[in-house]
């Protein structure tokens, strides 16, 4: 999103072109935040509010972006205890491979300490999504479990 946006009588008034990432669709927002959180519509062109905006005398925040602390932050849950990893030193891995996910081989199954896990399916890097009981993580991205032996 690129535009202005203006502190004017403890309203936020912005005035942007924004661009949808999953369909790279731009469209014109024009709106005034309340000081109780609301958003409201401004009925005038963009043009007109971006040009208002330049030329209103605006109040300046006296508070740095970085010292800001939303409500939400303060209330956050803390994250739950990480699913069980495993990197490639600390396993043995077969010599099959089921394909390739991010560039790099999916071996069909691995083991450790003497337990061979199964490949079961894949899991994005950086994204930790709860694991089923006896499931392991495998180099931040491949789940294995010691269940059956998927068909």
């Amino acid at each position: 999103m690129h535009g202005v946006a203006a502190v004017i009588q403890n309203r936020i008034v912005i005035a942007a072109k924004a661009r949808c990432p999953a369909c790279d669709a731009e469209f014109a927002i024009s709106c005034v935040i309340t000081e109780d959180k609301k958003v409201h519509r401004v009925l005038l062109p963009g043009w007109v509010l971006r040009w208002w905006l330049s030329t209103a005398r605006t109040e300046v925040p006296r508070t740095r972006s970085r010292d800001w602390q939303y409500e939400e932050e303060a209330q956050r849950v803390p994250e739950p205890p990480r699913s069980p990893s495993v990197d490639r030193d600390s396993a043995t891995l077969s010599p099959e491979a089921l394909g390739q996910f991010d560039g790099e081989p999916i071996p069909a199954w691995i083991s450790v300490d003497g337990t061979t896990l199964h490949f079961v399916r894949t899991a994005p890097k950086g994204i930790h999504e709860p694991l089923r009981p006896g499931e392991v993580l495998f180099n931040d991205r491949l789940i294995y479990s010691a269940a059956q032996r998927p068909a």
